[in-house]
């Protein structure tokens, strides 16, 4: 899971992982920060963050670096 981060730009797992913890983290976190997130933005939408979520896990793709402007494992991916 990604580093609680209120101010994260969404997609990025921290403000999942914020609300997660605020709500006293573990499964029970989670699931009161997924449904908050699904009232707010709605099921289609955190279905496709979650699909997002799942798939840089599945492929090690970190997220784009603020100061390079490139991904962090860029030399891995060959970019």
């Amino acid at each position: 899971m990604a580093k609680p981060n209120k101010n994260a730009t969404l997609g990025q797992g921290g403000r999942f992982a914020a609300v997660a913890k605020a709500a006293g983290g573990g499964k029970k976190g989670a699931a009161i920060a997924a449904a908050a997130g699904r009232k707010k933005y709605g099921a289609k939408k955190m279905a496709q963050l979650a699909a997002k979520g799942r798939h840089a896990a599945k492929h090690g793709l970190g997220f784009r670096d603020k100061e390079m402007g490139e991904h962090m494992d860029s030399e891995r991916h060959g970019g």
